[in-house]
């Protein structure tokens, strides 16, 4: 069976049960909050609108971070390690591949400004997605 969560496949069973239902609905509402800034944004709305817009979108990655601090937090030591080294791998890989993308862009102008949002944008799923796959070679080894 394949894990659609396997960040809190280690977690006490209780502790498993309220990451899966609120990361779960927090993806749910993420949706229409970000369709709605980006109309906002395309509209011809004042830039309180869109600010309100942005700020409801920070407010799920906010309640998003805070789901995974609270999953963290009830975990063993062991399983505390390996999340902590799969993020470090998952974070660092994406910030040498942005540095490594900075220096080709000073060195040669071949990124343009319109592409530099896109490519920060796609850097933390790019960041989860390493994370995912280092998670998930330090819990086979242990398992």
């Amino acid at each position: 069976m394949i894990d659609l969560i396997p960040e809190s496949s280690s977690a006490p069973p209780a502790a498993r049960r309220r990451y899966n239902r609120r990361s779960v609905a927090l993806a749910l509402l993420m949706l229409p909050v970000t369709a709605l800034a980006a109309w906002l944004a395309e509209a011809d709305v004042p830039p309180a609108g869109v600010a309100a817009g942005l700020a409801g979108v920070f407010a799920v990655l906010l309640l998003f971070a805070y789901e995974f601090v609270q999953l963290m937090r009830s975990l063993d030591e062991l399983q505390h390690r390996i999340h902590l080294t799969a993020l470090v791998i998952g974070f660092a890989s994406a910030l040498l591949v942005l540095m490594a993308l900075g220096i080709v862009s000073a060195l040669t102008g071949l990124i343009g400004a319109e592409a530099w949002a896109l490519i920060a944008i796609l850097a933390v799923p790019a960041s989860f997605l390493v994370y995912y796959v280092f998670l998930h070679v330090g819990l086979r080894r242990y398992r």
